[in-house]
């Protein structure tokens, strides 16, 4: 991350200069992101931004643009374009603990260099904390196993519904969702029964 820029749009106290202070932080090990409240596996944009307003200037609304780069040798995806596709903006407000993703206007970054890896992301805001980038993450869990009968009986038949969410804290899509289901026995022998071709899956929903 390499800069951050803010621009305000309007102000109910125009009476009042307001006064902000910005303040480049440190983000580039896993202990920093957990530090600053990021949930543990978060990958992020190396380096972060904190942006304070006296806390009597209450109704503004601002535009916040950060640019960054991406390396051509970057660890954060197999390609540019993947993790382009999986930026976040993020932000967590004074004296609260978690984040909450922003809307990127556009719907995600816009290139200022492509030849360099320069981009930028911008985000409409009423209030300022910590902004940090960071990059989405499939989080697929089987959540709930029923079964049609229990107990069930040798040589039943029986229907098996397999309950599949994306979750986690900055979830993106998941493509190509398949659950294989196999039975152990008292012995420990695993028998393969099928696989559940569930395709895409939305992030936060349940299938």
């Amino acid at each position: 991350v390499r800069s951050i820029t803010v621009t305000f749009l309007n102000t109910e106290q125009d009476f009042m200069n307001y006064m902000f202070t910005i303040r480049n932080e440190k983000l580039r090990t896993s202990s920093d992101a957990t530090g600053m409240g990021l949930p543990s596996g978060t990958k992020f944009l190396y380096n972060y931004f904190n942006v304070e307003v006296p806390p009597e200037f209450t109704n503004f609304e601002a535009q916040v643009t950060i640019e960054f780069h991406i390396s051509s040798r970057s660890q954060l995806g197999t390609t540019t374009a993947d993790i382009l596709d999986n930026i976040r903006l993020v932000t967590k407000h004074s004296g609260e603990s978690k984040f909450e993703v922003l809307d990127i206007i556009g719907g995600q970054p816009q290139p200022i260099d492509e030849a360099k890896g320069l981009y930028r992301v911008q985000a409409r805001v009423n209030r300022f904390s910590d902004f940090a980038v960071i990059v989405a993450q499939t989080d697929v869990t089987v959540s709930d196993i029923i079964l049609g009968a229990n107990p069930a009986i040798s040589g039943q038949e029986m229907s098996i519904t397999v309950t599949v969410h994306n979750g986690g804290d900055f979830p993106k899509d998941a493509e190509n969702v398949q659950v294989k289901v196999f039975a152990i026995d008292a012995a420990g022998n695993q028998e393969f029964i099928d696989v559940l071709d569930y395709g895409p899956i939305d992030a936060a929903k349940d299938y």
